[in-house]
This record gives structure tokens, sequence and C-alpha cells, in this order.
């Protein structure tokens, strides 16, 4: 320590530096240090690749932007906007023929109940005709 403070006092350059804590005792001269500097930053200030590459990427529009005229960034703007609102007409106009669909669908559905229910009435007055012969015949042969 003292050397250190020595040194500073004579405003002389320091090409070592000492780091004591009880169990830890580090010396090196700058280049080390950057270098355990560099490596204890990236090992406690860990940040994903992904997000690392992303932080860049909009770094460097926000730069891009910095740099070009307002009046340049208008028309990819514009252009983009416009992208944007044809992708939503076309949703709503699918979104439309969907709901004329489920529509048509729910009139085709109670059409056929309609015709089935109709059927199924018929098959059923049918199978009762059948029944009263057959009961009919059953009675006129218990009473000969």
């Amino acid at each position: 320590k003292s050397t250190l403070l020595s040194s500073l006092s004579e405003d002389e350059p320091v090409d070592t530096f000492t780091i004591s804590y009880p169990k830890l005792e580090l010396a090196t001269n700058s280049d080390q240090y950057k270098l355990v500097m560099d490596i204890i930053t990236r090992l406690l200030f860990y940040v994903d690749p992904k997000k690392k590459e992303l932080a860049d990427r909009c770094e460097n529009k926000r730069f891009e932007l910095d740099l070009s005229n307002v009046v340049d960034q208008r028309t990819p703007v514009m252009e983009k906007q416009l992208a944007v609102r044809e992708q939503l007409d076309l949703v709503r106009s699918l979104d439309r023929e969907a709901y004329s669909l489920l529509q048509d669908m729910d009139v085709l559905l109670e059409q056929r109940m309609a015709i089935f229910s109709n059927a199924t009435s018929g098959v059923l007055s049918d199978t009762d005709m059948i029944n009263m012969a057959e009961v009919e015949e059953a009675l006129a042969g218990v009473q000969q």
C-alpha cells in the first residue's frame, strides 16, 4: 500500500497494481490488469449472445437514424405504414369472409336438421304403419 501511495504522490506512472484481500493477493502490470478486469467483467455481467446481438442491431439502427436526415426517414416509415395498413385490410376482409361462411354454415345446418327431422318422422310413421298391420294380423289370427 505504501509503495502505491508514494508512487501516486510523486506523479509517476504506475506499471503494477496490487490488490490485497484477506485471502486474495494479486499483483499485475497494466496489460494483465486489463485482461483480468475484462474476464471478471464478462463473468459478472454476462449478456446472452442473442440479447447482445439485438442490442447491437438496435444501437446500429439508432446510429443510422441519427446520421440520416428526417426527410430520408419519412419514406421508409411511410412504406412500412402502408404495408401494415394493407395487411390489416387483408386480415379484416378475411375476418368478414369467415363470418359470412359461418353464417352460411348455420343456415345450411338448420336446413339439414329440418330435412333430417322430416325424414325421421316419416320413417317413424312408416314403422308405426307396419307395426299396426302386424298387430292387426296377429289379432285376426287369434280371433279365428
